[in-house]
């Protein structure tokens, strides 16, 4: 194994994995992650999001933005619930 032991007192159990490529849209269920190395994230998790129009976004020099600046459950819930989407 790559990972060193680790004891856990109580047992655990996945029961589903999903996957939200886009932050704030539909999850995609998976069967299986290969997460290959200490540190490692769930592959492709909320790798792309939606940012509204009219913000200060830099895409040559990014910089953290608050999540509000972003099509989300948090700022448009409504909007985005009505989307059933699909990561490829």
């Amino acid at each position: 194994s790559p990972f060193p032991a680790i004891a856990f007192a109580h047992s655990m159990r996945v029961i589903a994995l999903s996957r939200y490529a886009i932050k704030g849209l539909s999850p995609d269920s998976l069967e299986s992650v290969v997460l290959d190395c200490p540190g490692a994230t769930f592959p492709d998790d909320r790798r792309y999001a939606l940012i509204k129009s009219g913000n200060d976004f830099d895409p040559e020099n990014p910089e953290w933005i608050h999540k509000e600046k972003f099509l989300c459950a948090f700022t448009a819930a409504e909007l985005l619930a009505g989307y059933d989407t699909q990561y490829v």
